[in-house]
């Protein structure tokens, strides 16, 4: 998994891009990196572009995903914009957007980065862009 991140100066905005292989361990050391990187303060807004990532997490991953990003909730307290274009991805974030409001951190998923962006710029959005329920 390669990970490469921008934070925006003079703003309280990060855009990170996520390529490659996505799984439980790469990711918790990401976050981990990404919290302790001193070029990242406190309460910025995330926009998590994994579209070009090939997922491979189970629903106990994510969940044990969500619980070590809240653990680092100090660096956290923003909102985190996800967005993901495979099926099985969507279902994962969506599933990661409720697990991290049951943990008090801000995070929703989206299936376009225009979409995610108003939202962390808190602009509504008409719900266009939200994730389709896929039903096997």
């Amino acid at each position: 998994m390669k990970v490469e991140y921008q934070v925006f100066s003079g703003s309280d905005f990060v855009k990170a891009n996520v390529v490659g292989k996505v799984d439980f361990e790469a990711s918790t050391k990401a976050f981990a990196a990404l919290a302790g990187d001193p070029a990242f303060p406190r309460n910025q807004r995330i926009l998590l572009d994994l579209r070009e990532c090939d997922c491979d997490m189970s629903i106990t991953d994510v969940y044990y995903l969500v619980r070590a990003i809240a653990r680092e909730r100090e660096k956290f307290t923003g909102r985190m914009a996800i967005v993901v274009a495979e099926t099985e991805a969507q279902k994962l974030a969506g599933f990661m957007e409720t697990t991290a409001g049951n943990v008090g951190l801000q995070v929703r998923a989206f299936g376009a980065p225009d979409a995610a962006k108003a939202w962390l710029d808190g602009e509504e959005h008409d719900g266009s862009e939200t994730r389709t329920l896929v039903t096997d």
